[in-house]
């Protein structure tokens, strides 16, 4: 096995930063842990939370994506739930196993499935996109572009659920800002324990479900919950704008 040197390159100029900060920021609990791992000092960390701006963008319903969802979910009776993740096609991202929960409730509920969302660039696109093709799956749309202020508002306005499904690789999701995002649109979220703000913003049986990592059952079975389950999806989606 060959590792890369930069790691073990940096780890004494890390060290002597530790030891020498008067002070360091910690937006939550898991890097306050992972700090004191690494040598700091109780003494040295003080906790500053991740916030977003609290004034939204307005939903436009001229806005071209929304004509497009819109005319994915239709309306009434017969209209269908959306899931949305907004993130890089990068590997921590994690997209993949959100495909693969997709399938399983495209095979379970069939017609009544929910319709899948994935907003964002990124090397990792054309890998998705085959494994959405190889899965069989009908009920997906890949905004594949960079998603501006004005486009994610639409997504998070227009959302049902909330997904962000990071997983561990050599890098990893330090917190999730987009969490944050999505909480001020009072949405219900889904992450897997490998998101930062899993078990701060993102609290279990309060604003939203937490997953293991790489469990397509546990994820798949978080999404069918929130998607069948009007009232649950509005005390969840309340409790993160107390939240947030």
């Amino acid at each position: 096995t060959i590792r890369h040197p930069r790691r073990w390159m940096r780890r004494p100029f890390e060290r002597r930063l530790l030891q020498g900060s008067a002070a360091i920021l910690t937006p939550g609990v898991k890097h306050h842990d992972y700090l004191l791992r690494r040598g700091a000092r109780s003494a040295q960390l003080c906790p500053l939370p991740n916030c977003v701006d609290l004034q939204g963008l307005p939903f436009d319903p001229a806005n071209p994506l929304a004509k497009e969802l819109s005319a994915i979910m239709g309306s009434g009776v017969n209209k269908r739930p959306l899931i949305c993740s907004i993130g890089r096609h990068v590997a921590f991202k994690g997209h993949d196993q959100l495909l693969h929960a997709q399938a399983l409730l495209e095979e379970e509920l069939g017609a009544a499935s929910p319709h899948l969302v994935i907003a964002g660039s990124g090397p990792l696109l054309p890998r998705n996109r085959a494994l959405a093709l190889q899965l069989g799956l009908r009920q997906v749309t890949f905004v594949d572009r960079f998603v501006g202020p004005t486009e994610k508002a639409v997504l998070l306005h227009m959302a049902d659920v909330f997904a962000l499904t990071s997983t561990r690789t050599t890098a990893f999701e330090a917190w999730g800002l987009v969490c944050n995002e999505a909480a001020l649109y009072g949405k219900p979220m889904v992450v897997t324990d490998q998101v930062g703000a899993a078990g701060e913003l993102v609290r279990p049986g309060e604003n939203g479900v937490i997953v293991p990592d790489r469990d397509y059952s546990a994820l798949a079975a978080a999404l069918r919950k929130l998607c069948g389950d009007t009232a649950l999806r509005e005390r969840y989606g309340a409790a993160s704008l107390r939240i947030v």
